[in-house]
């Protein structure tokens, strides 16, 4: 059985999905909630075993789009700035436990990396942390796949990023470079300067 549910963060609510005994939150407003554009390039990196599609009514019509496991929320979390990474992260475990499930264990996350780092006042959390990354000491991030089927949503996608003015000014020189022909222009003979009379 799935069930959906929206969650309030600030002024945001980011929607849910309950299903296969786990919360799946979708990408899309997990990114909106910080004025950001989804990240399909992180999403990318992510185990498949935490990406899903799933079509949610809205005004418009049906619209697909990509939910992320509650690891995989704890991983989009993690791709943000401090301290908004850590606000992210224990919104995300708490959103679970209020759903009637078991908080989440401090775990090696969706795309292979450590999870965020807790607060030293954390002090439960910030043990377990400790824990994970001593076992772990060589995790990284899983560089990202290709064509991943999941991701394939009606998310919009972010705008290009503005060009420097280095790269704009390359690109004009190669441009110029193609089409320049050199002529040479005969010059005009110059008048000899006198000398005013004394």
């Amino acid at each position: 059985m799935i069930n959906e549910v929206t969650l309030p963060i600030g002024k945001k609510n980011i929607r849910a999905v309950i299903a296969d005994g786990d919360v799946w939150f979708t990408a899309l407003d997990l990114y909106d909630s910080q004025n950001r554009f989804t990240d399909k390039k992180h999403l990318a990196c992510f185990d498949r075993r935490h990406l899903r599609l799933h079509t949610f009514p809205t005004d418009k019509g049906p619209k697909r789009l990509t939910l992320v496991s509650t690891l995989g929320a704890i991983t989009v979390a993690k791709g943000f700035p401090r301290p908004t990474d850590r606000i992210m992260d224990a919104w995300v475990r708490k959103q679970v436990q209020l759903l009637g499930f078991d908080r989440p264990a401090m775990l090696l996350v969706a795309d292979g990396g450590l999870p965020t780092m807790p607060k030293d006042s954390i002090w439960n959390d910030r043990w377990d942390w400790d824990a994970l990354k001593a076992a772990n000491p060589t995790a990284r991030r899983n560089p990202p796949q290709a064509d991943v089927p999941e991701l394939d949503d009606d998310d919009v996608p972010a705008p290009p990023v503005k060009p420097t003015q280095a790269e704009i000014d390359a690109d004009w020189e190669a441009m110029m470079d193609a089409e320049r022909e050199i002529v040479t222009l005969p010059t005009k003979a110059k008048k000899p300067r006198h000398k005013p009379r004394q």
